[in-house]
């Protein structure tokens, strides 16, 4: 791409999302080169400490995989290092800062920005971490490893991106969508909710399989919640709505 002149406005919103996203996904956005991005960033001394470490702690750990098995994802980005970016509506913009809040120095140097920012009708938010080689194990992620290391929180972050709350009756229960998985993840994922949780939950389905629980399992699963997350958080007034409702 031939470079063109880059106006203040433009750098100014160059800078704003420097860091958050991969250079090149920025020359994309504004319609700039590779170079210019680095340079904008590189004359307001925004440019990254390369293959910088991070500490990944356990809980970092459980958000990236709950993430990963739902709404994130991980990408490479060099040759060394990679990164995670992860998309929610506008009403879940409660819950995706809570993730990001929790990621550690992962997004301390980041910031949450607008889905497709030039673009007028933005409906949802999005966080992307830093590059770092510390992510790069994580590219070798596939489901059925994501679940083995899953603990509490990784199951509930899992549930809360994929999962919904079926009502039935003046009850419910939980389900999350794993129609798209092999069987074999499927039951290895009811597996670790029975190991973790005790609960027994179970595929169901015949064209469309997912895994759904039971409605004796609600106060569990809920109770689970509110030992991780605030009981206002929109993403629990959203999916838990009925049972917090019936406790009033």
């Amino acid at each position: 791409m031939k470079a063109k002149k880059l106006d203040l406005q433009t750098q100014e919103q160059i800078l704003k999302v420097y860091g958050t996203k991969a250079a090149k996904e920025i020359a994309q956005d504004f319609g700039c080169t590779l170079d210019q991005v680095y340079e904008v960033a590189r004359r307001n001394g925004r440019q990254q400490k390369q293959n910088q470490q991070v500490e990944i702690t356990n809980t970092i750990h459980q958000i990236l995989l709950g993430g990963f098995l739902g709404d994130g994802r991980f990408k490479k980005n060099g040759q060394k290092n990679a990164i995670y970016s992860e998309c929610h509506a506008l009403g879940e913009k409660d819950y995706l800062k809570w993730k990001f809040e929790n990621l550690g120095d992962l997004t301390s140097k980041t910031v949450i920005y607008p889905k497709n920012a030039n673009n007028r009708f933005v409906d949802a938010v999005e966080f992307t971490t830093l590059t770092t080689p510390s992510l790069t194990p994580y590219l070798d992620y596939d489901k059925t490893k994501a679940i083995s290391e899953l603990d509490e929180l990784g199951l509930l972050i899992h549930l809360l991106d994929d999962g919904w709350f079926a009502p039935s009756g003046k009850e419910g229960r939980f389900c999350v969508c794993v129609s798209n998985w092999s069987d074999s993840e499927r039951e290895l994922l009811v597996s670790k909710w029975k190991e973790v949780f005790g609960i027994d939950a179970s595929v169901y389905g015949i064209k469309r399989k997912d895994v759904g629980f039971t409605k004796k399992d609600n106060p569990i699963i809920l109770k689970a919640f509110l030992k991780y997350f605030p009981i206002e958080l929109d993403i629990l007034q959203k999916k838990c709505r009925i049972i917090l409702q019936s406790k009033v």
